[in-house]
């Protein structure tokens, strides 16, 4: 999860996402992920990501199954500019509270 889960929910994106808000800074991955990246609390992790076409799909199907129905102003892909993003990840273990 990347984007503001909220603003995601109202333009009915991520739907399937049951789980609370997250914070500021916060990222979820599973246990199964964790185990076979061999993660403990408190590593650090650095993942690259490239944006750019999973953002214009996104916005590809935003338009698709939002926009156009609803009669919503379709989101332009020409305005996504061709970055790379390097994210800084510090694992914690899921709290039992």
């Amino acid at each position: 999860m990347l984007m503001d889960t909220n603003k995601e929910r109202s333009i009915g994106l991520g739907t399937s996402y049951k789980q609370d808000q997250m914070k500021e800074g916060e990222c979820m991955i599973s246990k199964d992920i964790a185990k076979n990246l061999a993660l403990q609390e408190g590593d650090i992790m650095y993942l690259s990501l490239q944006m750019y076409q999973n953002l214009v799909s996104l916005i590809q199907m935003f338009n698709r199954e939002v926009a156009t129905p609803n009669e919503l102003p379709l989101i332009s892909v020409y305005s996504i500019t061709l970055e790379e993003y390097l994210l800084k990840l510090e694992f914690r273990a899921e709290s039992s509270t």
